[in-house]
């Protein structure tokens, strides 16, 4: 074999360890894509921007030949994002140990030329930007990274940054050699200190204001990251801890960014929510939560006095043992757990599953009663609301339900308590006995009655239901028992003045008498 052929497979293998750092990266940014923050991750574009904005702004797609990977936050278009990151993505077997330097920089592939040199590439994006929109848009939403397994020089990037500091205190345009100036007068710096960074200017091939705007939106954090084994392993990792075949659903990622790269896919570079959650088997958002709450309008807007207690009994139930609030038709259950989920300390935490559904839970395509709806609802509210991992996963057995919930609630609690050790979680399951009348309808097993067989340290499992339904719950032998109490003449004094000018304590009186202090029966008449 000869030496031309054997340096072209020893290229070819350099350049497939690129391409695959280049799909890990891209699957890194997809997996973020799975967030409920309005602001957050909205769209990942791989090797350029938004295909209407490429267009216009790029018309021959020469100057975005530097884009490996763009991320949109909060929208899918410049106009309507709150912020772009626009990666170059480098990785290098044979020097992945050696630092960048600021010569690596602005250095092109031909000696004495700075063309196709990092610098040159990363302005060559900003400069359609900066003509097409207004400046402070830019400079608001954009930031340009490079991403590498390669570090740059700590000392280099310490100057850069000193840069970066001192042009960001500053407000309007700047020349950026005067600015050289003035840095090196005030830090009395060497002259010398100056030359790499004319260096970048030239490479740039901005001029020297452009070149001061471009410079504030460079980040070189992402350099240094981690190998493509460890970043492989870590995915893998990530996959796993949201479904059971993780190794399948990582294949299945990697051919969805391997795919967005080849040239078929020119006019379709962009992944979004829906093609992640595809991946999992789900082909729209409201697959991963699976029951329709359908929460009642609350019709009473005073606060019930038995609240205040209940929520001492929650602060003072160290041992997490599950709580049973119990009442007669009408007393007013899911209004009182409302009212709790809004007095709890604004530390804490609260997740409402309601069972009744507006009549749902009869209906034989509901089916909330069951593991796979129930958990998967509960487990995915508290990935939206707390931020512990999603749970993507079809037809499962009811112990690897559980199982996965426990997780989830344990990571909550350990996420909440970071962020005040007083801190812990509520899951209130209103109607409870609904789900076991519906489960046992249909011949079925319910989620309730595994539930309340847990005891999670920093997690309070609250169940409402009917008195008379209390024993069908199955409760354990240890758990606390609440009696809700129909309207007090005070609290009925309260609801009947809202609605009612001129009550007399009479009547008042009367009508409680009359209607037994029952909210609904208040309410109805």
């Amino acid at each position: 074999m000869s030496k031309a052929n054997l340096k072209k497979v020893s290229d070819a293998d350099l350049s497939n360890a690129g391409d695959d750092f280049h799909v890990l990266w891209a699957i890194k940014k997809s997996l973020e894509l799975l967030n409920f923050d309005d602001k957050g991750l909205k769209a990942v574009c791989l090797e350029g921007i938004e295909k209407n904005e490429s267009t216009i702004l790029d018309p021959t797609g020469e100057k975005f030949l530097g884009i490996d990977l763009c991320e949109y936050y909060g929208g899918e278009t410049f106009e309507t994002t709150d912020s772009i990151v626009i990666s170059q993505i480098k990785y290098s077997t044979n020097r992945q140990d050696q630092n960048y330097t600021f010569s690596e920089l602005y250095e092109g592939k031909k000696p004495r030329s700075y063309k196709g040199s990092i610098i040159h590439r990363l302005a060559y994006i900003v400069k359609p930007f900066l003509d097409k929109y207004e400046r402070g848009q830019v400079l608001s939403k954009i930031k340009i990274k490079l991403v590498s397994n390669r570090n740059v020089n700590p000392s280099h990037k310490s100057k850069i940054t000193k840069v970066q500091e001192y042009i960001n205190k500053l407000e309007g345009s700047h020349c950026f050699k005067n600015l050289l100036d003035e840095i090196t007068a005030l830090k009395k710096y060497s002259v010398n200190w100056k030359d790499p960074f004319l260096k970048l200017l030239e490479a740039s091939e901005l001029n020297s204001t452009e070149f001061t705007d471009f410079f504030k939106l460079l980040d070189f954090d992402d350099c240094g990251s981690d190998s493509r084994i460890f970043l492989r392993l870590n995915l893998v990792h990530s996959i796993s801890r949201m479904t059971k075949t993780s190794k399948n659903h990582f294949n299945s990622l990697f051919q969805l960014n391997w795919d967005k790269l080849q040239p078929e896919k020119r006019n379709d570079r962009m992944i979004t929510y829906i093609d992640v959650i595809a991946v999992f088997g789900f082909s729209t958002k409201e697959d991963i939560f699976p029951v329709s709450q359908d929460f009642e309008e609350l019709s009473i807007s005073i606060l019930r006095e038995q609240v205040a207690a209940i929520i001492s009994m929650i602060e003072t139930n160290s041992a997490f043992v599950p709580i049973c609030i119990h009442g007669g038709a009408g007393y007013g259950k899911t209004t009182i757990v409302n009212q709790m989920k809004s007095s709890l300390p604004d530390h804490c935490e609260c997740i409402l599953f309601y069972c009744y559904g507006k009549g749902k839970y009869e209906n034989p395509s509901d089916k909330r009663h069951l593991h796979s709806n129930a958990i998967m609802q509960i487990a995915n509210d508290l990935a939206k609301q707390i931020g512990s991992d999603l749970l993507l996963v079809h037809n499962e057995s009811n112990h690897f339900y559980l199982r996965e919930l426990i997780k989830r609630v344990k990571q909550a609690v350990e996420i909440l308590k970071d962020r005040d050790p007083n801190a812990y979680l509520t899951i209130i399951v209103d109607a409870a006995d609904n789900c076991i009348s519906a489960a046992s309808k249909f011949g079925e097993n319910s989620f309730v009655q595994d539930l309340l067989e847990q005891v999670i340290e920093g997690c309070n499992i609250i169940v409402t239901t009917r008195t008379y339904r209390k024993n069908s719950l199955n409760l354990p032998k240890t758990y606390i028992d609440i009696e809700l109490l129909p309207f007090s003449i005070n609290e009925t004094k309260q609801y009947l003045t809202d609605k009612l000018e001129n009550v007399t304590d009479e009547e008042v009186i009367e009508f409680h008498k009359y209607t037994y202090g029952v909210p609904r029966v208040q309410t109805y008449s």
